[in-house]
């Protein structure tokens, strides 16, 4: 009796567990792109006959497709831990529409969740609107637009579903063609050499591969700009040296679709106005040491000239005979750069000679110091792109001296940069400094 009573008062150690019975849905899934993570994420629990949580559950719950046509990807069985199974990276790949997932354990009732909304696989194009121009007579450039998935899947495809054109103005100008490679890419071709002069409008929508319903639009604004010939100093006029006072008018000549413009239909303007004056006839004035662009204007087409103006008329200049910065890729730009005294006695100087070396913007074909009297030294370089040379005289130098011959191969189309000619040390015969009144100077290159 007395045992009775204490087993009755400490409670039975064979009272029976809860026995699991099936599973519940503690937290529905949510509803995502196609291929993209459900959000939120399904949390299920097992449960015993009494609804109640069965805490020491460790089954194994698995989730599946209870409808829809596409497949459920991810980890799709998790393990109980004290009876809640926690889903961390389902989602659903298939065509847009309502799913349903069921999450079951042998033995258990399975438990089938809310219905689930899988929109299309989404797009993101990195060209928000595009706005081009192309001179009457010709056809635009060729643009190219990347489009990437915004979904953890890979898009399929993307289709070019129409082209659209402004109301009452012509149509067929542009050509849409995706290809693929890692991301997508949309190339338009543009057949506008037959438009009239003025500015169309276009409309281009794509979309994942066979979907609906989340197509996305790009705006195109195309101009058709007067063809403007504007030539402002020669091939051999585009780069100068010239001492303050010096005056210089350049060759000109503008037309605007093939009709003859005169000087008073162009603006000249002077980036450095305190080095370079220019007036309504475009004739240049040296005002002041410096350097500096001046620029012909007319419509949206321009042409430059640069201007080197030494600091002394009667100081050392380096100078490179180099007469125009206009070059296209492929060509051989061979330079000389030379010291010239100019009167002032020079018994030895050290130059710096450098060149463009980001972008791979020009290829070096040879660097050489031409045989003469005094013979230059050409010392390492500096760094790369960069040559310090070195000449002395025991007399001091009566006429110029080449310091360095460069040729270099002009590379990558649309890159700019410049040829650097300085003066690191320059002396007279009694030892005085002339660097002061040595003329240092760069010279501009374009690559068309």
């Amino acid at each position: 009796m007395f045992i009775a009573a204490f087993a009755t008062a400490c409670g039975s150690s064979s009272e029976p567990k809860p026995r699991a019975t099936q599973v519940a849905i503690r937290q529905q899934p949510g509803g995502a792109n196609a291929g993209s993570r459900l959000s939120p994420q399904p949390v299920v629990e097992i449960h015993d006959a009494g609804g109640a949580l069965v805490t020491s559950s460790q089954a194994v719950v698995t989730a599946t497709l209870a409808s829809g046509a596409g497949s459920l990807t991810g980890t799709t069985s998790v393990a109980a831990v004290n009876g809640v199974a926690t889903f961390t990276d389902l989602a659903v790949v298939g065509p847009a529409g309502s799913y349903s997932l069921q999450f079951s354990s042998p033995g258990l009732t399975p438990a089938t969740s809310t219905p689930v909304t899988v929109t299309a696989p989404s797009i993101s194009i990195d060209s928000a609107a595009l706005n081009d121009s192309t001179v009457a007579g010709s056809n635009a450039a060729t643009r190219v637009i990347t489009i990437r998935s915004t979904g953890t899947a890979p898009v399929t495809g993307v289709t070019v579903n129409q082209i659209t054109y402004g109301t009452g103005e012509p149509t067929g100008w542009i050509n849409a063609t995706v290809t693929s490679t890692t991301t997508f890419r949309l190339t338009l071709t543009f057949a506008t050499s037959a438009l009239p002069e003025g500015t169309y409008h276009a409309t281009i929508t794509v979309s994942p591969t066979g979907t609906t319903g989340s197509s996305s639009t790009i705006p195109v604004t195309m101009t058709v700009l007067p063809r403007v010939d504007l030539t402002f100093g020669a091939a051999t006029e585009k780069t100068r040296l010239m001492d303050v006072g010096a005056t210089f008018t350049p060759t000109f000549a503008a037309a605007v679709d093939g009709q003859t413009r005169s000087k008073t239909d162009v603006r000249f303007v002077s980036r450095a106005p305190s080095v370079v004056s220019v007036d309504a006839s475009g004739q240049l004035r040296v005002v002041g040491p410096g350097q500096t662009w001046v620029v012909a204007q007319l419509l949206y087409a321009g042409d430059s000239i640069f201007v080197n103006v030494p600091a002394s008329a009667t100081g050392p200049v380096l100078r490179a005979d180099l007469s125009t910065w206009a070059f296209r890729s492929g060509d051989t730009i061979t330079v000389r750069f030379t010291l010239d005294p100019r009167g002032t006695a020079v018994a030895g100087a050290t130059v710096a000679i450098g060149y463009e070396v980001e972008n791979n913007m020009f290829g070096l074909i040879s660097a050489i110091v031409p045989d003469q009297s005094p013979a230059p030294v050409l010392g390492t370089s500096t760094s790369r792109g960069v040559y310090k040379v070195s000449v002395a005289s025991a007399n001091a130098l009566q006429a110029p001296v080449v310091m360095l011959q460069l040729r270099l191969l002009a590379r990558v189309s649309g890159q700019s940069g410049w040829l650097t000619f300085t003066a690191l040390d320059i002396v007279a015969p009694d030892g005085t400094d002339v660097r002061p009144q040595t003329t240092s100077t760069r010279y501009p290159v374009v690559i068309r």
